[in-house]
């Protein structure tokens, strides 16, 4: 009775509540998802139908997921600026005006662009599997711009203080593709997935469109062409960087499915349930433990930054590298119950169990690895992830052509995956040390 007098009377700051709401939000968004990948795998199980979605989707969601996670970093900066400089309500006109023009521009380029790419994209698949998957990425194009605008909106209500829109906004995508899987799959086939994404995306949009009614009367200020272009140009250009970024962490998907195409039908399919099973316990892992890492080295000084990243590291490795051989030992078990019902038969729980066990041998290494970005990222030393995620776009590709050449399957794309993973963590332990001395020289 005293301890729960006391916890009321435990003021919590801004920040924790904020990370608390947004981490709240996110697990009821995975659980979402989560649910999501259930439905898909009753209904198609481990099929030729899924590889194509997976396909499609590689291409939609690679520029509508960059654009959406850079603006919902860069554009709460922005707006702070735009307020020092305009008036209250000319800022907001300019901003939206920004955001709505930039997204249609993402929307026209995903329409000229994707696809014509299908073909080279995925030479692996046979004309009929070509021509089905250009049709998904037609009928999913209305996404890249719904999810650039629940990005951009979502980074505009973080500016405010009013966190997890962005979360939100997925969550009411998630439950309308749920409703469309359920309603509507069984009749249309994989095409109600495709459809249920469209429209889910556009649902957070109006959602978030609504939340932001007030400031959007903003749009009847003018304040001239000029100015609205400076905007722009604010707008993308705080971006580029966060664009580079992004780009080069999704390269490495595609190039797992690129190659994944020339295997037997079910293979992509395969790995994307394998990489889906994966996520759940490297969120666990990552996402509070990498929060609250961020604002603790951010406060750090030059020469302990680095000591303190390796120390924590340490104690990491000593939790995720045995859970991560316990993942790998009960793979069979953990695909059949979670996955192992409706169409989703035998073939599907055997080809996908061993991708799983190679995606489970890497959870330490991806855990280390997105502390150890976060603790560049926090002392603005954002080149140094930037040119490592680049060689693993190169040590990606190269590995999965020789797996695929040597006939080991989607369980050898899986192992490129981890063998990457920790060659990233070499790489970024070395160059967090070799920093972390020339600032220990500069320092004395």
């Amino acid at each position: 009775m005293i301890l729960w007098q006391r916890v009321r009377h435990i003021r919590l700051s801004g920040w924790v509540r904020a990370s608390v709401l947004v981490m709240g939000l996110s697990l009821i968004g995975k659980s979402l998802g989560f649910w999501r990948e259930l439905e898909i795998a009753h209904l198609f199980g481990v099929s030729a139908t899924v590889d194509v979605f997976l396909a499609a989707f590689t291409l939609i969601s690679f520029l509508s997921r960059m654009a959406s996670s850079s603006f919902l970093v860069s554009v709460p900066r922005l707006v702070t600026e735009l307020q020092r400089q305009d008036n209250i309500s000319v800022a907001w006109g300019n901003l939206f005006r920004a955001i709505f023009l930039t997204s249609l521009v993402f929307f026209t380029l995903a329409t000229l662009l994707l696809p014509p790419l299908v073909p080279w994209a995925f030479r692996g698949l046979d004309k009929a599997e070509q021509q089905l998957t250009t049709d998904l990425v037609v009928w999913m194009l209305p996404l890249v711009m719904g999810w650039t605008l629940v990005g951009a909106l979502g980074g505009v209500l973080n500016a405010q203080g009013r966190y997890g829109g962005y979360q939100v906004a997925l969550m009411v995508a998630n439950v309308v593709i749920l409703v469309m899987l359920m309603a509507c799959a069984r009749q249309f086939g994989i095409k109600a997935l495709a459809w249920g994404w469209s429209i889910g995306i556009w649902g957070g949009v109006v959602l978030l469109t609504l939340l932001l009614h007030v400031e959007m009367q903003g749009l009847r200020q003018w304040a001239g062409l000029q100015r609205q272009w400076q905007v722009i140009r604010e707008l993308l250009g705080g971006a580029t960087s966060l664009f580079i970024w992004f780009a080069l962490t999704q390269i490495p998907l595609w190039l797992d499915r690129y190659f994944a195409a020339y295997l037997a039908p079910g293979s992509i399919s395969a790995l994307g349930y394998a990489q889906r099973l994966f996520q759940l316990p490297l969120e666990l892992m990552t996402v509070v433990v990498v929060n609250v890492w961020v604002v603790r080295v951010t406060k750090m000084p030059a020469g302990l930054f680095a000591k303190q990243t390796f120390r924590v590291m340490g104690k990491l490795a000593l939790v995720v590298f045995p859970v991560a051989v316990i993942l790998a030992v009960l793979a069979p078990l953990i695909v059949t119950f979670i996955y192992g019902r409706g169409a989703f038969d035998a073939h599907a729980i055997a080809i996908t169990t061993g991708p799983f066990r190679m995606y489970a041998l890497g959870l330490g290494f991806h855990t280390l690895s997105a502390i150890l970005v976060r603790t560049f990222q926090a002392q603005g030393l954002t080149r140094y992830p930037i040119r490592v995620a680049g060689l693993d776009v190169m040590l990606t590709g190269a590995l999965n052509a020789w797996v695929v050449g040597q006939g080991w399957g989607a369980t050898g794309v899986a192992a490129v995956n981890t063998i990457v993973a920790a060659s990233r963590v070499s790489l970024l332990s070395i160059a967090l040390y070799l920093v972390s001395r020339k600032r220990e020289r500069l320092l004395s």
